[in-house]
This record gives structure tokens, sequence and C-alpha cells, in this order.
């Protein structure tokens, strides 16, 4: 039997009904990733930490949920075609996830720096001695990573978390796809897909995080959102 604490619940997000997502600006994720490349990583007191400059970016590039990260397989990462298989999503869809070739070249010099043996079947993101990563310790290596960049947390229930680089991935695609002059309604569905969504209701509170976050980029949203779902539901089912 599990035991649900208040840790495990702040951990994973799981007090949503308290907490309002956290949307990291790009500015902030320049100097999260500038933070994480300043680690020692040779650091013996903490195996976890060679993972951090190379998973954080990947959690921010590519929206995965952290649970979804630390279970790809070395077969799971295609750095040739430069896609991902997801196969153990939370809602059990399996799903291609491609990546950029900055990301290809952060993921390659991660795995050039293992000096151990595996196969195919092991896990893609471990520890030096081969093990597995924990959801857990990655989530405490990312509030060390904010607090020597100088991104204040807001205490429990407040963040950022972890699962805040999905968040602040999905409303920067957003914004993006609108820079690009994209029509929102082709948009979701593709983003949707991307994130590993049941239905377009998951994806669609990201277009009002977005217009609050960029006002006047999405001469749309008024329309869409109170059409559609006038209220934002801040879930971690997304």
């Amino acid at each position: 039997m599990i035991m649900i604490t208040e840790e495990f619940t702040h951990y994973f997000g799981l007090d949503q009904s308290t907490f309002t997502p956290y949307i990291f600006t790009r500015e902030e994720i320049a100097i999260i990733f500038s933070t994480c490349d300043s680690l020692n990583i040779n650091n013996l007191m903490d195996s976890t930490i060679n993972v951090i400059p190379t998973i954080i970016r990947l959690l921010y590039a590519t929206g995965l949920r952290v649970g979804e990260a630390i279970n790809l397989k070395i077969e799971d990462v295609n750095l040739d075609e430069k896609y991902l298989t997801v196969h153990h999503s939370k809602n059990g869809k399996e799903r291609l996830v491609p990546f950029s070739d900055s990301l290809a070249i952060a993921l390659l010099q991660y795995r050039q720096s293992i000096n151990i043996t595996q196969t195919d079947e092991d896990y893609f993101f471990v520890k030096r001695n081969g093990e597995k990563c924990r959801a857990k310790t990655i989530y405490e290596w990312f509030r060390k990573v904010l607090l020597k960049a100088g991104i204040s947390h807001g205490g429990k229930g407040y963040g950022p978390r972890l699962h805040d680089l999905r968040h602040a991935f999905s409303v920067h695609t957003l914004a993006a796809m609108a820079e690009n002059g994209l029509d929102l309604y082709y948009s979701l569905p593709i983003l949707s897909e991307y994130l590993g969504h049941q239905s377009l209701e998951a994806t669609d509170k990201y277009v009002r995080l977005t217009s609050e976050m960029y006002p006047g980029l999405l001469n749309q949203v008024a329309g869409i959102c109170s059409e559609v779902f006038p209220e934002v539901n801040e879930d971690e089912d997304d």
C-alpha cells in the first residue's frame, strides 16, 4: 500500500487544488540551462547529477512528463532520425515525439559521457552505476538549480515545479505558432497529439495561459476560450 504524504503530493503536484502553473519566460529557461551547465557533474556525492543538464533540456524541449522521460529506454531514443518513442505515458497512449538538432546533440553528448556497458533495453537516463534515475531526485536537483539561478520558489503549492517545464513548453509553442501565423484551430490538435493528451480540452487551457503571458498575440483567444472553456482548470492530468 502506498502512503500519500504531503511531501509526496508536493513533489508531484497532486495538491493541484491550490496550484497555479508557473510559466517560465524564455529568458528564465536560458538561465536554467546555463545554471545546469555550471553544475559539477563529476560530483561523486550524487551520481544523478550527470543527467541534469540533459534531462532538463529534454523536459522543456519536448514537453515530456518526468515519468515519461526516466522511463525511456536506449532503443526509444532515435538520435539519427531525431524522435522519441514514448511507451509509458500517463494516459497509456504510445506516441512519437520528434526533437530538434540541438537536443539531439545534447542527448548524444550525454550518452558519450556514460562510461558503462548497456544494451538497447536499458534505461537511457541512468546514474553512473547504471541504475534508473528517480523522479523525486530529479525534482530535488531542479529545486537546487532554481535556487542557484536566482528564480525564487513560492513555497508549497506555489512552485515553480519540475512539471512547469511542460507548461512552459506548451505556452511557448502556442506563442511560436501564433507568431508564425498558424490558426489555433489547427495548432491545438497538433500540440494535443504531441503532448499525449486524450482530448483537446486538456490542451485548450494553454490558449488562455498564452494570451495572459503574451497579451495581444492571440487574436482568436477571447472567442475560443469564452465559447469552449471559460475557466482554466489547472489539472496535473495534462
